[in-house]
């Protein structure tokens, strides 16, 4: 369950935000948990907690949104890790958005891939993969810094080495590393990679990509 707290000292702006919220996460069948934090000390409180107990902390100040989103890797080993930003008020869809796509840092567990072929033996760290894809009889492995390696080893077969579950494959011939999108363009119906990557989304995907995106980084 994803637990979000509101603080305001407009009770417009806090039945508002609220609204967008309960709307976004029911639309992705999310369970969530919303409240009001009523002072000031509370919220410190909140965002100071090593144990943070609240996903979400949005802090109303006027026509600026201040939140820290906490997010909680279950994944391999347990870790968490803050992000911190704001938005312009009124809130909207892309704009919490932009507070789960948030990553503050990359926060990528560790691990190796090891790839082995007639041309290349390589030991790829997972955070330096952003997707691979299908091509042809081929199989391509796209990097972060832009780079590619090929083999001729199926997809479905490089998921099984894979010891985390954070690479879905949520889109066809595409193993996408979750860590390193950088933003869903709710528009055309694009995955953003942090290298700058785009890779479509089936529209009957959409919400499917975005859900699992949240289920993971924050452990749920």
């Amino acid at each position: 369950m994803i637990k979000i707290g509101i603080y305001s000292n407009d009770s417009a702006q806090k039945r508002d935000i609220k609204k967008f919220m309960v709307e976004y996460f029911e639309n992705l069948n999310i369970e969530f948990e919303i409240s009001y934090i009523r002072t000031k000390s509370k919220v410190l409180k909140n965002i100071t907690d090593k144990f943070m107990k609240l996903n979400i902390v949005m802090i109303c100040d006027a026509d600026k949104i201040i939140y820290v989103k906490r997010n909680d890797i279950s994944i391999g080993k347990s870790s968490n890790y803050q992000a911190i930003g704001w938005i312009d008020s009124p809130l909207n869809n892309e704009k919490i958005d932009e507070i789960i796509f948030n990553e503050g840092k990359n926060n990528c567990p560790h691990g190796l891939f090891q790839l082995n072929t007639r041309k290349v033996i390589r030991a790829i760290e997972y955070e330096d993969i952003e997707y691979i894809k299908k091509v042809e009889r081929k199989t391509l492995i796209y990097l972060t810094d832009n780079e590619t390696e090929e083999t001729n080893e199926a997809v479905k077969s490089i998921k099984s080495k894979l010891s985390e579950e954070f690479f879905a494959d949520c889109i066809r011939g595409h193993l996408i590393n979750f860590y390193n999108i950088k933003k869903i363009d709710r528009v055309n119906h694009i995955l953003v990679m942090k290298s700058g990557h785009e890779i479509l989304i089936g529209k009957n995907k959409f919400t499917h990509v975005l859900r699992l995106y949240i289920r993971i980084n924050f452990g749920i």
